[in-house]
């Protein structure tokens, strides 16, 4: 479903559109005529927290998980509940025959909330969304395609102490429903409290790492817990999704169908830290291996991530030798994506995975002596470690006592050991997943999924199911960045300041109407410039351009025909 009611000269006006988290259709009641309103809908408020006593609580883990393998990074409070469609909330039937169901859950104090259904079962055709008590913040629509294995759902973060629950059925839709909510996991910490030694990735630091940085990203462990990862390339060069980590997570079988992968969580801004978009997440997985001494745990995505999550796959090195310095990449206690620097040689010690304690002459394990830029924290656990002569990563982050304010050590998993000394089976072993056709080479190159049409990245909207690249550049040939919040047919650049938009564009399907694809465009600003829009599936180019001290309108209502022969 698309937005409704654009018309040629409204396409021009730039409105202030909530947060979509996942990009996709609004709630049908926001646009639906005659249903209740907001306020008059069934709130559910769950008993006050003792939150003093839970913060206390998580800084004292964060103790214990400052040591080798102590436990994900808590960042929220779990609250069982049980109901849902059937003795909570509202339905209201719609002037077509659809059905309309929606509640409201409030944890007051929170930051920000995530769900557990323990049931999720939706007609065909029925979707859910789920959104803030403003409706400026929105997730969704989901469909019965998101229900895990044993048939649960668990939702990414939406902020605000008060969520809204809305289910649409459509007239004579089949199949069963069954949606209930298990957990309400109540926020304490908000997501941009790192250190502030931490170095943005957008920053120019991170300008030799672009696609090492596309390849990590954090997820959420049963709405409670964090830690960070990133995406393996493997030798048959295919797109399997497996996502490397670290085993201290405490993930088994079960909690992995309950994780939520969330990727390109940065600032825009380089220092700002702060100011990054939740929206491009994933739910699900599986567990494919995992081996305590070494601490990797190695995952496989339900689905690849879509190609708008820009999302690399990023190369590796076993072979053991030891780097002359070190870059790490990682999400700091919940925090945008992070990039630290050590420029000393690595060294090597063993860890016990009984008692963690340090064994000077053993071989499992990479130590950073201190980092010279930047630094981890809670959340970074599971977050790799690359050599920064040949961009390959070496292993991954298992504990340490790194802050912003104490130099001390970090200790990374070899590579080399978890590929398949650590362990004496494919349950806990690299190799027969990372080189899955037995090739035994040392090293593997990183790679982007081959896709089909626009790639997206910080400067290319891509519309229309990726058949349109759109960039943009300003002054002296200068690149225009895209805003992070955007639609499949519509979205701003910004030039200097993601906060300051300069350029909205939009590629409208006009095919049922006139045959082409239509391009508009309108902002403010006085500088020169040129817009650029390709049509990915027959490489024809429109290019605007404006002159110093003029910004025309672009209304191009016969940019590009429809037809693809």
């Amino acid at each position: 479903m698309r937005f409704r009611g654009l018309c040629l000269f409204a396409v021009l006006t730039l409105l202030a559109l909530p947060a979509l988290g996942r990009t996709g259709s609004p709630p049908i009641s926001f646009s639906e005529a005659g249903v209740s309103e907001l306020a008059d809908v069934p709130r559910r408020v769950l008993p006050p927290l003792d939150l003093a006593r839970i913060v206390a609580d998580a800084e004292a883990q964060d103790e214990i998980n400052s040591r080798l393998g102590g436990g994900p990074y808590i960042f929220a409070e779990p609250q069982p509940v049980a109901f849902g469609v059937t003795d909570a909330g509202a339905w209201e039937v719609l002037a077509d025959g659809a059905r309309l169901w929606r509640m409201r859950v409030a944890t007051p104090g929170a930051r920000h909330v995530n769900l557990g259904f323990s049931r999720f079962e939706l007609p065909e055709g029925s979707a859910m969304w789920l959104y803030n008590r403003s409706a400026d913040y929105i997730e969704g629509p989901f469909t019965a395609r998101d229900a895990s294995r044993s048939g649960e759902f668990w939702s990414p973060i939406v902020y605000g102490d008060e969520i809204v629950v809305e289910v649409y059925v459509p007239a004579g839709a089949e199949g069963k429903l069954d949606v209930r909510l298990g957990s309400v996991n109540h926020g304490f910490r908000a997501f941009n409290k790192a250190g502030a030694c931490n170095i943005d990735v957008v920053c120019p630091e991170g300008d030799d790492w672009r696609d090492q940085i596309n390849s990590v990203g954090f997820y959420t462990i049963n709405g409670f817990g964090l830690c960070s990862g990133q995406m393996m390339a493997n030798t048959s060069g295919s797109d399997r999704p497996l996502f490397l980590s670290a085993d201290h997570c405490n993930i088994d079988a079960e909690d992995a169908e309950r994780l939520v992968f969330y990727w390109k969580y940065q600032s825009p801004v380089c220092g700002q830290q702060s100011g990054g978009s939740l929206q491009y997440n994933q739910s699900g997985s599986t567990l494919v291996a995992n081996e305590a001494f070494s601490d990797f745990l190695l995952l496989e995505l339900n689905e690849a991530p879509l190609p708008e999550f820009d999302v690399f796959y990023t190369g590796w090195d076993r072979s053991g030798n030891v780097p002359n310095g070190s870059v790490a990449i990682h999400h700091p206690s919940t925090d945008e994506k992070s990039i630290s620097f050590n420029e000393q040689p690595l060294g090597t010690v063993g860890i016990d995975p009984v008692t963690n304690f340090i064994i000077d002459d053993g071989i499992s394990h990479w130590v950073v002596d201190n980092w010279e830029l930047g630094t981890t924290e809670g959340g970074s656990s599971g977050s790799g470690i690359w050599d920064p002569d040949t961009g390959l990563m070496v292993g991954w982050l298992t504990g340490g006592f790194a802050s912003c304010f104490i130099i001390e050590e970090d200790f990374y998993g070899k590579m080399s050991f978890g590929w398949s000394d650590a362990g004496d089976s494919e349950s806990n072993q690299l190799a027969p997943h990372l080189d899955p056709t037995g090739t035994g080479v040392m090293q593997q190159e990183g790679y982007y999924p081959e896709i089909i049409g626009c790639r997206p990245t910080s400067t290319n909207h891509c519309f229309q199911n990726r058949r349109f690249e759109v960039s943009m550049t300003y002054g002296d040939d200068v690149a225009a960045t895209v805003v992070p919040s955007f639609s499949d047919e519509s979205g701003n650049f910004s030039f200097f300041q993601s906060t300051n938009w300069e350029m909205l564009v939009k590629v409208l399907d006009g095919c049922r109407i006139n045959g082409y694809y239509w391009v508009f465009a309108a902002g403010a600003t006085s500088l020169p410039w040129e817009l650029t829009v390709t049509d990915k599936f027959t490489e024809e180019t429109q290019t605007y351009q404006a002159a110093p001290g003029i910004f025309p309108v672009v209304t191009n209502s016969m940019a590009f025909a429809c037809a693809t022969e």
